[in-house]
């Protein structure tokens, strides 16, 4: 492009090139009237059809599968939804960071919490681990948990992602 732009004779001899490239190309002929035509036409079809029964019924168990773990009611902790997903806990930690899933805490402890917009799309849940008594009165920890449908949501953006490293545990 930059030289076509600095060059004219370039340009030209480039719009040739492509004008005679769009004369050459073979444009079928279609023949409705033709038998052998339309018999052909409806073989390559028909297999088409088949094989993309066969692709479906392949992976209708495994959508199946998905939408299953989905419509639970169990939460997975992080360590527990990385293995399932097939990534180290580190990655999968920085993962839900950058994909703002979770954010750290800055009570000292820099836990894990779930944003509330997950929450809200019911992919996140906040389970209170402990109540521990202290000076300033009860202090309650929270644990970020990944429902079922999360992490069925997780294991394709994971996968997209590219961060996948073998088959979970």
């Amino acid at each position: 492009i930059v030289v076509a732009q600095l060059c004219p004779e370039f340009t030209a001899r480039l719009v040739d090139r492509w004008q005679e490239l769009e004369r050459n190309t073979v444009h079928p002929v279609i023949d409705l009237n033709n038998p052998e035509f339309l018999r052909q036409a409806l073989l390559g079809y028909t297999e088409k059809v088949i094989e993309l029964e066969h692709k479906v019924q392949k992976l209708e168990p495994k959508a199946q599968a998905l939408d299953d773990i989905a419509a639970t009611t169990s939460t997975f902790c992080i360590r527990d939804a990385a293995k399932t997903v097939g990534v180290s806990e580190k990655v999968f930690i920085q993962f839900l960071l950058n994909q703002n899933w979770v954010y750290r805490s800055k009570d000292g402890y820099n836990t894990l919490v779930a944003y509330g917009k997950r929450i809200n799309q019911k992919v996140m849940a906040e389970k209170v681990t402990r109540v521990i008594e202290t000076s300033k009165g009860p202090q309650v920890f929270t644990q970020a948990r990944i429902t079922s449908k999360g992490l069925t949501r997780l294991a394709a953006m994971v996968r997209d992602a590219g961060l996948v490293e073998g088959v979970a545990a």
